[in-house]
């Protein structure tokens, strides 16, 4: 019989408050009392993270499980197996000795299983006269069956707590996406400094994120993630507002005739100049009105997605093209992308020679009809035939004064008349 007071182990193996209190628990243990082994497992498996044990603890005991031939466990004397640690390591997928014994410790300390070792430190069992088992030295599984309630209640917290944390993660990920797609949609309609301003606050909330995040940690970034939406929204609301009145207030109002156009009737004309400059520009790029657009109509919307497909060909990065719309414009740098592609092999670095585009085009030494294939080829080769004709042939100022017309007589034909 083993001792009702308290079971130490041998050699130098201090005890531990749990070791105590789990001897303690299972004195109040029914007789009777049984459990599925495997359902039990299962559910220490659940609230392993709770309890502080790793994975290689519940290869073991799962191991030390399978040495109980029987799939209910029952109080007893055999419930106390006694494998030796080469059997034990086998089972347990060839874990190593000292892995071995560094877990089993573990298990012992955290009250899941009782070490009761024999006088000498072996393992083994003593018989009565007619077979039947009578004790054991070895390890008991008995706090397995007394602990049953304590491990469901942690499984389901920590359950509960999963589930909280998955809801966490969809809510933040569908808020980001809603909140790129409506960053999308200002730069997409000219509200370039309110989209700056989202676009700022958002790549801050999300440097913020981590995979090991606390839940109130997730917490409060989602709450920053929904007041930056509801911002959003009400700005999305009035823009959507604004674009239904104007639709339907030229359907209220008298025809009148102004020879001075107002401010409004100013901002129609440029608009439409500018769809007009547009479709003169993509004539002159056959390459990408017939790879990309398939020669359809270059409608804005289908233009924009025509650039972002010609980005992705040109392995010019998202955000090196988000960049270039919020100073640009959406049109302006699907244009910009379309020149790029058109160039083809010509441009070594698609992305850098989109910022220097961008950068020239915001500093006003340049426009965007400046970056047209057809000057592009006609700069790179005047040139090369003035480096040439200035190094072969003596009269330079000749040739130079022939170049330059030829320059003005190109500028002329590529050039755009300002309004």
């Amino acid at each position: 019989m083993h001792s009702e007071v308290l079971s130490t182990s041998f050699g130098r193996r201090a005890l531990s408050h749990a070791q105590i209190s789990t001897q303690q628990t299972i004195k109040t243990l029914k007789i009777d009392a049984s459990a599925d082994k495997w359902t039990l497992f299962r559910t220490l498996r659940a609230a392993a993270p709770s309890l502080g044990l790793a994975d290689r603890a519940l290869t073991i005991l799962n191991a030390l499980l399978s040495f109980y031939p029987e799939r209910m466990l029952r109080q007893g004397p055999a419930l106390v197996v006694f494998p030796s640690n080469v059997t034990l390591a086998e089972r347990a997928n060839g874990i190593s000795a000292a892995t071995l014994r560094r877990h089993i410790a573990l298990l012992v300390e955290k009250g899941i299983i009782i070490r009761r070792d024999s006088p000498n430190g072996k393992r083994y069992a003593r018989r009565a006269a007619g077979g039947k088992l009578d004790y054991a030295y070895g390890f008991d599984l008995t706090p397995l069956i007394a602990r049953q309630a304590e491990f469901e209640a942690l499984a389901e917290a920590a359950e509960a707590q999963r589930q909280a944390s998955r809801r966490l993660r969809e809510q933040i990920t569908t808020s980001r996406r809603t909140l790129a797609k409506g960053i999308s949609f200002l730069v997409a309609h000219d509200k370039t400094d309110a989209a700056a301003r989202f676009q700022h606050a958002y790549a801050e909330l999300s440097g913020k994120l981590s995979p090991r995040l606390a839940p109130e940690q997730a917490s409060a970034i989602l709450e920053d993630f929904s007041a930056l939406l509801r911002d959003l929204g009400k700005l999305l609301e009035n823009i959507t507002n604004a674009a239904n009145l104007s639709a339907i207030a030229p359907q209220n109002e008298r025809h009148k005739e102004d020879p001075t156009p107002d401010k409004k009737n100013q901002k129609i004309f440029s608009t439409d100049r500018k769809a007009a400059l547009s479709v003169d520009i993509l004539q002159q790029l056959p390459n990408f009105t017939g790879d990309i657009l398939n020669n359809l109509t270059a409608t804005s919307d289908r233009l924009l997605r025509a650039s972002d497909l010609a980005a992705r060909l040109l392995a010019i990065p998202t955000t090196t093209v988000n960049a270039a719309r919020l100073r640009l414009g959406s049109l302006d740098t699907a244009l910009a992308i379309a020149m790029i592609y058109e160039l083809g092999e010509k441009i070594a670095k698609p992305s850098a020679y989109l910022i220097v585009i961008t950068n020239k085009i915001v500093r006003n030494q340049q426009t965007i009809n400046d970056f047209l294939p057809r000057r592009q080829n006609a700069e790179w080769s005047l040139s090369s035939q003035s480096r040439t004709l200035s190094e072969n042939r003596p009269d330079s100022l000749i040739i130079s004064d022939r170049l330059r017309q030829f320059a003005s007589a190109s500028d002329a034909n590529f050039r755009p008349v300002r309004a």
